[in-house]
């Protein structure tokens, strides 16, 4: 899907409403998983700034998920909810989900970048739409996605330890492991690119990510202790 950088554009009539696209996935979100609506379409700048807010084009919700928002809660929220919408994020025409509570935000095709996307509430998620998107009116339930299920939180896995290379796995690795690797970043929600099974850029970004949630020093090298947590 193509990106649209909201804050370089100029507000027009045709984006001077929510998105239906977006109000779609709100409504989907409020039957199947809870929480609160915590607005769409504003026209104002972003905080602290002069340029256009994404909120400006109608393109973006603030959904609720903490307890006072009757929502499912964090842990739900992070096993359950944000990896449906990235599994399913094409379908939902979703390009960025802000995580204010990790001080984190997921770019479609550039998985997690921590660093902080702006200032919200610690128990929302601030979900976007593209242009592209912006305009579909088709209900979420009626698309080709998985349906969201929050009854209770993802099974996991048990560590597949059997499956650790043997090797620390770092910046110019090559092989089937780094190809398993970075299928399972993406997995996680770590985009780390096609797995070519090189250890480049890009890979060692995403690992540097996930290790800061999951298996922190995040220095980049992929250790037992790293590769467990890939695969809980």
């Amino acid at each position: 899907m193509q990106h649209t950088s909201w804050q370089s554009e100029t507000p027009t009539p045709e984006f001077s409403r929510a998105s239906p696209n977006i109000m779609a996935l709100n409504a989907y979100l409020l039957e199947k998983a809870g929480g609160q609506f915590l607005g769409c379409y504003n026209p104002r700048p972003i905080r602290g700034g002069t340029k256009w807010s994404t909120h400006a084009f109608g393109a973006a919700i603030d959904w609720g998920y903490g307890e006072r928002h009757s929502g499912p809660g964090r842990d739900i929220t992070l096993d359950v909810v944000v990896p449906w919408l990235i599994a399913n994020h094409a379908e939902l025409g979703v390009q960025q989900i802000h995580d204010y509570g990790g001080g984190r935000y997921w770019q479609a095709y550039r998985g997690w970048i921590m660093r902080p996307p702006g200032s919200g509430l610690a128990d929302s998620l601030h979900i976007e739409t593209n242009k592209d998107s912006w305009g579909k009116t088709a209900a979420v339930a009626s698309r080709k996605i998985v349906t969201l299920e929050v009854g209770k939180p993802a099974a996991k896995k048990v560590p597949d330890l059997a499956s650790y290379p043997g090797r620390v796995l770092r910046r110019g690795s090559t092989g089937e492991a780094v190809k398993t690797l970075q299928r399972r970043l993406k997995v996680a929600g770590f985009d780390a690119g096609n797995p070519d099974g090189k250890f480049g850029p890009q890979t060692d970004a995403q690992v540097r990510a996930f290790q800061e949630l999951h298996a922190k020093p995040a220095d980049g090298l992929v250790g037992p202790k790293t590769w467990a947590a890939l695969f809980s």
